[in-house]
């Protein structure tokens, strides 16, 4: 029988420090058991998918319940967005009323094929960031669903080190 291992955050400790490995299993022990879904717009080609892949596996791996869905649309939608994401750079865009209505569609059909019932939602990248409209706030004591991207404009919330923002919903 073939042995099969996943990487520990131990296997970090040699780049970060033994100081930072024992934080992270601290801070990882106090949410022990939350489901998060982590959202982005695909499973390859980008280093959002490739930080994810790993990503969710650290995190079973530390007792947390971390799950990986990706937003599914039209090639309409994904040349929609791409004229979002370059507007948001600076980019011209025009944006119809039938763009509109086709991003609006397909973000809603995701939020119907997606049933979310975590404790977190973790948005890494803007084409799914308005699915969060579509369900509820959970009360739990700290927080509820959370989503978080790379800031490309002002946006309400924090502003991380790793230039993230985070937005409570």
């Amino acid at each position: 029988m073939s042995h099969y291992r996943i990487t520990q955050i131990e296997d970090y400790e040699p780049l970060v420090g033994a100081e930072v490995v024992r934080r992270i299993r601290d801070k990882a022990a106090k949410l022990k058991g939350l489901r998060i879904a982590n959202f982005n717009s695909t499973y390859y080609g980008g280093g959002v998918a490739e930080i994810i892949s790993s990503l969710t596996l650290l995190m079973n791996s530390l007792g947390l319940r971390a799950e990986w869905r990706v937003i599914q649309g039209s090639p309409d939608f994904f040349s929609i967005t791409k004229k979002m994401h370059n507007a948001l750079q600076g980019g011209e865009i025009d944006l119809s009323k039938i763009k509109k209505d086709i991003f609006e569609q397909v973000i809603y059909e995701n939020s119907v094929r997606n049933f979310l019932d975590h404790d977190f939602v973790i948005v890494h990248d803007p084409q799914p960031l308005p699915l969060i409209e579509h369900y509820e706030k959970k009360s739990r004591g700290f927080g509820a669903v959370t989503s978080t991207f790379p800031v490309r404009m002002p946006k309400r919330g924090s502003i991380c080190g790793d230039g993230s923002i985070i937005t409570t919903l």
